[in-house]
């Protein structure tokens, strides 16, 4: 047994912050609530990847390994709350990490279903952010956009790495906006 942290407060602190403590504090409805509004998501968007359906029991791992991300973040850094840009990205990292989107067993998998994740996870990141493609220059938003989807199919990039890329595209969003 590893002695060498025992007596150190925040290693105590630490230990106390398990998955199942983390999902108890949390509470069950806003849980729910954050699988719903995902799976909701993905029925407006569910027409663009044939053959595909949401694992409700893989949505919920990634739900709550988002939880779980978010309060580690609260735990080590001195923030109190959570913006729109982390919130983006640790979602982001999670339904590309973890895939709730699956492919129909006996269904020919086509290059969009197989992209379906990634494509996903950024649709949810810009939805968290309100960015729209109406507001940006459209030659650049579907190569960003493009970029993004391969950076979380082939990678798997930080989620703090995520959240710079939110916060420069709501930026660019936003100055979309103003003209």
């Amino acid at each position: 047994m590893n002695t060498e942290n025992a007596g150190d407060p925040v290693f105590e602190s630490y230990k106390r912050l398990t998955p199942e403590a983390i999902i108890r504090l949390v509470g069950e409805n806003r849980i729910l609530a954050r699988i719903k509004d995902l799976h909701e998501l993905y029925g407006i968007h569910a027409g663009h990847w044939a053959g595909t359906y949401i694992n409700p029991h893989i949505l919920r791992i990634v739900v709550e390994s988002y939880f779980c991300d978010i309060y580690r973040v609260k735990f080590f850094r001195p923030v109190e709350w959570v913006d729109c840009h982390k919130r983006a990205a640790f979602t982001m990292k999670w339904i590309s990490r973890a895939r709730p989107i699956q492919i129909h067993n006996g269904t020919k998998p086509t290059k969009a279903a197989l992209m379906a994740n990634a494509y996903f996870a950024v649709v949810a990141g810009l939805t968290m952010l309100e960015a729209t493609m109406e507001s940006a220059a459209p030659e650049w938003w579907s190569r960003y956009i493009g970029s993004m989807t391969y950076l979380l199919y082939y990678h798997a990039p930080d989620a703090e790495q995520l959240c710079s890329e939110m916060c420069v595209l709501q930026t660019l969003s936003d100055a979309g906006k103003a003209k």
